[in-house]
């Protein structure tokens, strides 16, 4: 291994180190909780979903969002999906 190599991987784990330490502060903003958390929160929990603007499709008797606000589409609620899914609703998680 070459000095430069090793140089190289002690900066990345000096970045994840820094990077995970807190990562649950200083807790989540509006926009995090809003564009991605509250929609996938409720569709993994199974409470009932707050559709923007009523924009939704409704399967199985399940309404899912389609908008979140007016410019912001739901990719990221059902990309925290998985996630959310498998390590449970928390900050952490959803960032």
């Amino acid at each position: 291994m070459t000095l430069r190599r090793l140089w190289l991987i002690v900066a990345l784990l000096c970045y994840l180190g820094l990077a995970v330490y807190q990562l649950e502060l200083p807790g989540l903003h509006y926009d995090e909780a809003r564009e991605a958390g509250l929609n996938a929160m409720e569709i993994v929990t199974g409470a009932p979903i707050t559709a923007f603007r009523e924009a939704g499709i409704s399967l199985g008797g399940r309404t899912f969002p389609v908008m979140v606000q007016d410019y912001i589409g739901a990719l990221n609620v059902y990309l925290a999906l998985p996630f959310l899914a498998l390590t449970g609703v928390g900050v952490p998680n959803l960032r």
